[in-house]
């Protein structure tokens, strides 16, 4: 009996299986390590310039002092990396929190010492509203969610 013929369907066959298991190896590592890795540093960066879009818009909303009310709406990413996040205040700090422990960050706005209190909360799929009320002996900012331009805010 002549086998002669199956060697090349033998061959092919291992090398198509070959070239399987190459491509499941892969996909394997960039899925398992360097694509999640990629993904949060960019979601940090994304986070970073969230937070600092939001302190530039609550330092701006304070001038020129002459205002007694002042409101500002932003428009902020929905997500990062796919998922919610939030902004809050404590002890006249904005600080992003997100549900990824490497993404987030606080920023203190610079203002001057006439803002008594910047207070509130925020979470992400609504515009980000900053209010600023006071008079000459101080003003109060308030973050929440809504937008300014309706008057809609929570």
């Amino acid at each position: 009996m002549d086998d002669r013929g199956l060697t090349p369907v033998v061959s092919e066959a291992l090398l198509i299986g070959l070239v399987l298991l190459y491509i499941g190896l892969v996909t394997a590592v960039l899925y398992g390590n360097v694509i999640p890795e990629y993904q949060t540093t960019s979601g940090a960066e994304m986070g970073d310039r969230i937070l600092a879009t939001a302190t530039e818009h609550v330092q701006r909303g304070v001038f020129p002092s002459y205002r007694l009310d002042a409101r500002i709406s932003i428009d902020l990413p929905e997500t990062i990396n796919n998922r919610a996040y939030s902004i809050r205040t404590a002890n006249r700090t904005l600080i992003l929190e997100h549900p990824h422990p490497e993404i987030g960050g606080h920023a203190r706005p610079a203002v001057s010492e006439s803002i008594r209190s910047i207070d509130g909360s925020w979470r992400s799929h609504t515009p980000l509203s900053v209010r600023v009320v006071g008079n000459e002996t101080g003003y109060r900012i308030t973050i929440a969610e809504g937008n300014v331009t309706t008057g809609e805010t929570r």
